[in-house]
């Protein structure tokens, strides 16, 4: 048990924007990845593609691993075979894509969950108990420009921790230091809930406003209306918060919102 803890061998679930951030750079850094894909389309593209094209700096660098559908890998590899697996798609797919391949995670595998989104973890959990599961909350800036090639739009914090606390920390430095992604800053993370709802809170801000007034992040704090919006809606998502049982600041949640949009 102890050495499948320390192996740099996992599964990976999601292909989109920061899953393609992920998968680069963990094969940047040795580690060895099976890609899990949808369907046959999507394992097609991958093909195609060559692997995941990171694009920075004026240039791209692609990165390769293994692929297979979700079919293919349910047929070729036995029961419990899963034991380290991250799952990087968007929170309203997470349940059916773990479904796929709920027969091949081992009852004490070691997920990490690294999406946007709330009750991920509890619907997981709630169905496998027995799961080492993690959630990591990220700031990292990315978007595709093509299938599987991703450009970095802003480095971050990947805030990570074993659901819902661990004020220990000893699992949570664990699981940040056998990664050891390059490119990717990593920070184990005492009540990842809470970071989860700060997250939440930031998002609950910026994605209304510049989706209604049609501006960028940046752009949130230099056109008067919607940045005259900002307050009174972090006042009011405190007050959410609040009636969760979550204590969230409403002028912590005001500098997060400027510190992203800048």
């Amino acid at each position: 048990m102890k050495a499948n803890r320390q192996s740099k061998s996992w599964h990976f679930i999601g292909a989109g924007a920061l899953g393609c951030l992920w998968i680069h750079q963990c094969r940047a850094s040795g580690l060895d990845l099976t890609l899990l894909l949808r369907n046959e389309l999507r394992l097609a593209q991958f093909k195609r593609a060559g692997g995941v094209a990171l694009v920075q700096n004026g240039g791209a660098e692609s990165q390769t691993c293994t692929a297979l559908t979700t079919e293919q890998a349910a047929a070729l590899q036995p029961p419990q075979s899963v034991r380290q697996l991250i799952i990087c798609c968007k929170a309203q797919q997470t349940a059916a894509a773990f479904a796929a391949i709920t027969a091949l995670v081992a009852d004490d595998a070691t997920v990490l969950l690294v999406q946007n989104g709330m009750g991920v973890a509890e619907e997981l959990l709630a169905a496998r108990p027995g799961l080492r599961l993690f959630c990591g909350v990220s700031t990292d800036g990315a978007h595709l420009v093509a299938p599987f090639t991703v450009q970095r739009a802003g480095a971050g914090i990947t805030r990570i921790g074993l659901f819902p606390t661990e004020p220990t920390l000893v699992a949570s430095r664990t699981l940040c230091s056998q990664l050891g992604v390059p490119g990717l800053t990593l920070q184990p993370c005492a009540n990842i809930r809470l970071a989860q709802w700060q997250k939440l809170a930031v998002n609950a801000v910026i994605n209304p406003l510049t989706a209604l007034y049609d501006i960028s992040n940046g752009a949130l704090l230099t056109s008067a209306e919607p940045s005259a919006l900002i307050a009174p809606l972090c006042v009011e998502i405190a007050r959410v918060a609040a009636a969760e049982g979550v204590a969230l600041d409403a002028g912590s949640i005001s500098q997060d919102v400027y510190r992203v949009c800048q």
